[in-house]
């Protein structure tokens, strides 16, 4: 039988357990979280060297995305996909909304856009997602598209 600590069951922070003498494992760098008694009181050593992980992190994460070398070779494959011409803009959007998951409206209003911007590349295509993004009503639905802006580029860019 499932049991369900009584912090838990409450809505307070509790730890759900999966019987009585196995709790869920905590994620690495969770801050605070309950351990089935009560809270994990991180002592200052843990949290010192928990904030030099993070840090140290985040500091490899900028020096690989401003590398220059990695800058330079996503520049250039931006460049080539946006630069290449879309003979069939209907099939084109068609196949980008279907490998996206765009709704019907969606790729409507995409082939509309592709054809008013009058950028008839792959490029065009990404700035025809990014515009039916702006015009949504639903901020998740619109950030969900931009995000999958450079996608439908290099998707156009093959079909």
């Amino acid at each position: 039988m499932r049991r369900v600590h009584p912090d838990a069951a409450a809505g307070r922070p509790g730890l759900r357990q999966r019987d009585d003498h196995h709790p869920r494992r905590l994620p690495l760098g969770a801050p605070g979280r309950a351990d089935g008694r009560g809270v994990i009181r991180w002592s200052h050593d843990t949290q010192q060297r928990n904030l030099h992980l993070v840090t140290a992190q985040a500091r490899d994460a900028v020096t690989t995305f401003l590398d220059t070398g990695y800058v330079q070779a996503k520049t250039t494959e931006i460049t080539r996909a946006d630069s290449v011409p879309v003979i069939d803009p209907e099939n084109a959007i068609k196949v980008v909304a279907q490998k996206l998951r765009f709704t019907e409206d969606q790729q409507k209003g995409i082939l509309a856009h592709f054809i008013r911007g009058a950028d008839l590349s792959a490029g065009g295509v990404l700035h025809a997602v990014t515009s039916v993004a702006q015009i949504l009503p639903d901020a998740d639905t619109a950030h969900d598209m931009e995000a999958q802006a450079l996608d439908a580029m290099h998707l156009a860019a093959r079909a």
